[in-house]
């Protein structure tokens, strides 16, 4: 049990230096990814690492201002993921894409066509993220065109987020549920819960 916990907290430290890392633009798709991990205990932990950087104005304002925009884009992806509509369309371009590239400079051009299209959408990207987060996890390489927007290990696209330099993805995003109420914290409250997340 023991391990167990431990495991789960070393888990989440490693969640969260990935955010801490990240240009403020990967963090969307870096939430797509880590999604499943994302959950009530998670942000349990984060409120725990602000009990203990109480000491510490400088660690709790960022732990403070790290939550509060995880909560808000964990929200926003869950809107998202309910529009069935436009993520089965996301999901239609996106098979389309994979389907009429053969090398990294035709990734460019069609990204580059999607883009003037407004077909690069929340919902694109989430699927995008979803399919190199799966893709990770068995092994694929780069080369099978997992991700359409890394080019050297970055996004392909100027304008999109560079998710790319995720190393391992979340357990799944399938059954992911809204982010807990009472999470949302702010730097008024001083790292203390302000009710609810985000509606």
């Amino acid at each position: 049990m023991c391990c167990q916990v431990t495991e789960e907290l070393n888990r989440y430290n490693t969640v969260l230096s990935k955010f801490a890392t990240a240009d403020p633009e990967e963090w969307p798709p870096l939430v797509t990814v880590y999604r499943g991990d994302l959950q009530r205990p998670f942000f349990e932990h984060v409120q725990c690492l602000m009990v203990v950087a109480k000491e510490d104005p400088e660690a709790l304002e960022k732990l403070v201002a790290m939550n509060t925009r995880l909560v808000a884009l964990c929200t926003n992806h869950d809107s998202v993921e309910k529009d069935t509509e436009k993520m089965a369309a996301a999901a239609e371009v996106y098979k389309d894409l994979l389907s009429s590239i053969n090398s990294v400079e035709d990734i460019d051009k069609k990204m580059e066509e999607l883009g003037k299209q407004g077909k690069i959408d929340p919902a694109f990207l989430q699927i995008s993220a979803k399919a190199y987060g799966a893709a990770r996890d068995t092994n694929m390489s780069l080369d099978e065109v997992s991700c359409p927007h890394v080019r050297g290990g970055r996004c392909g696209a100027g304008q999109q987020a560079q998710h790319c330099s995720v190393d391992r993805p979340s357990r799944g995003t399938e059954g992911a549920g809204p982010v807990p109420s009472g999470q949302l914290l702010s730097s008024e409250s001083g790292g203390r819960a302000v009710g609810q997340h985000a509606g």
